[in-house]
């Protein structure tokens, strides 16, 4: 006796729950593997993101964000997931879809718009965002690299830099995006809660007054690359 062909109740929503799946529920806590179940229903199927908000998840889950920061730690210590900027992306060993890139011109000009931006802000800069800054922005963003990461690097960066300005070891201000570029993979690296870079973006606005009171970003006789 044959059995009958299944049919799915609803045609669309459905995720493909299977080797992965099976492999996440084996390694991840009980409260943690509910949080991936969430993210693998509610990412985007063809890369496997979703904007990460923990205030969001943490009212869709009824945990607080104390519990879904923690969970948010297993999950990327077990390799399951990884955090980018505002972006949480399911790893590919737990990803039963192919991924799929779709870049447009619009998206990618934006992106390159936006870094722009973001680089000239802080007064211990000092470019005029030549060609190669531009390439590196293309580069950056169909690397995937988030814009939040990109601003977060350049907060973390320049914080430093004023440190450095104030403390009179350099004289120097920056001249080329691609001196973020370690701070940026240093950030990728981070695990701390959201609430540390606004800490980090006002701790940056503050040395940047202390700077230009005490006229250390006015002097532009050098550039640091």
């Amino acid at each position: 006796m044959s059995r009958q062909r299944l049919v799915l109740k609803r045609p669309t929503g459905w995720f493909a729950a299977g080797a992965e799946f099976s492999c996440a529920s084996e390694i991840l806590s009980d409260g943690t593997f509910k949080l991936f179940v969430y993210l693998c229903l509610n990412a985007d199927r063809h890369t496997g993101r979703l904007v990460l908000d923990q205030t969001a998840l943490a009212h869709a889950l009824r945990k607080t964000k104390g519990a879904i920061g923690a969970a948010l730690i297993e999950l990327t210590n077990a390799r399951a997931c990884s955090v980018r900027g505002s972006e949480i992306e399911i790893a590919d060993r737990f990803w039963p879809y192919e991924r799929q890139t779709v870049v447009t011109e619009e998206e990618q000009t934006e992106f390159v718009r936006q870094v722009r931006a973001e680089l000239m802000a802080p007064a211990c800069v000092n470019s005029t965002f030549r060609p190669a800054e531009e390439d590196l922005a293309i580069g950056l963003y169909r690397r995937g690299v988030s814009l939040e990461l990109v601003r977060r690097a350049i907060w973390l960066a320049s914080a430093r830099k004023y440190m450095a300005l104030l403390n009179r070891q350099t004289r120097e201000t920056i001249s080329s995006l691609r001196y973020f570029v370690p701070a940026m993979e240093e950030v990728s690296e981070m695990q701390v809660p959201v609430t540390y870079w606004e800490h980090v973006r006002q701790k940056a606005l503050d040395l940047q007054k202390s700077s230009l009171a005490g006229g250390q970003t006015q002097n532009r006789s050098g550039n640091e690359d």
